[in-house]
């Protein structure tokens, strides 16, 4: 997904790279160190300057743009997957599965949730329409079934 989309010129948007903020300048001022300011600086100038940042595109650009977002990610669906397996072997055992592999499951349902917000609000109905739909589509599937799974459980 292309997460270096910039703003249309002339859009309300475009005013956040100018740098005209008053909170931004307070944010520079902030003690931190030196090498930070210039990789966080602007993001965090654009997300204050557009208000909400959880529904700001800069933002979710930002995380899912982090080196280990997908490193997280992928770490996410191993661990899961491990969790199935265990589960299965407990349920073939025992009969019925317990509680805390419920919980688990709604944790990583959750997770699953909030990822596809955060790579949909990245990139937009490009996540379901650009060239890497297929992904888009097939992470929808997946956490719409676990998200039945837990509903109808």
């Amino acid at each position: 997904f292309d997460l270096e989309e910039q703003p249309r010129s002339g859009s309300r948007w475009s005013s956040a790279r100018s740098g005209a903020n008053s909170r931004t300048s307070s944010f520079m001022s902030l003690n931190l160190p030196r090498a930070c300011k210039p990789r966080i600086g602007r993001w965090v100038q654009e997300v204050l300057s557009k208000g909400c940042w959880l529904t700001s595109r800069s933002a979710c650009r930002a995380i899912v743009g982090w080196t280990h977002f997908d490193a997280i990610a992928g770490l996410v669906i191993i661990v899961n997957a491990v969790m199935i397996g265990w589960e299965t072997d407990y349920m073939a055992k025992h009969g019925s599965s317990t509680d805390e592999f419920d919980q688990f499951n709604f944790g990583v349902t959750i997770w699953y949730g909030v990822e596809l917000f955060l790579r949909f609000g990245a990139v937009g109905w490009k996540f379901f329409f650009g060239p890497d739909w297929r992904w888009g589509w097939f992470d929808f599937a997946l956490w719409a079934t676990s998200l039945l799974d837990i509903v109808f459980a």
